[in-house]
């Protein structure tokens, strides 16, 4: 049985003050959504650039990582956004190739059945 430090553990459950100070002073460089209104997260170029590319294909397959995951890489690489999570930062290249297998199942179901309600 694999045993686990439980100092990391901790770590990643709730992160230290430490880390939550070197957060704080991090997100003065990078946008962070828990530090901003609605308005402002929604007028971050992140955001913007999201909206930019709706709809990304059909209305059945709006999410550029569930359902499109190539297209959420370039989002975020136009934005210059990063990771702000300084405890466990996700490579977005990562985690979209977590979701491609998924997509590409539903990409021809979704093409289908939109397809056909285009056509009535």
């Amino acid at each position: 049985m694999r045993r686990y430090n439980p100092s990391v553990i901790a770590l990643v459950a709730k992160p230290s003050l430490k880390i939550r100070k070197r957060h704080r002073q991090l997100s003065g460089c990078f946008s962070n959504i828990h530090d901003k209104s609605l308005i402002e997260v929604l007028s971050s170029p992140l955001f913007k650039e999201y909206r930019s590319r709706q709809p990304i294909s059909n209305h059945l397959r709006p999410c550029p990582l569930l359902d499109n995951p190539l297209k959420l890489p370039e989002i975020v690489e136009t934005a210059k956004a990063v990771s702000t999570d300084i405890a466990v930062p996700e490579d977005i290249n990562e985690l979209a190739g977590k979701c491609q297998d998924k997509a590409r199942a539903w990409a021809p179901v979704a093409d289908e059945i939109w397809s056909g309600k285009q056509k009535k």
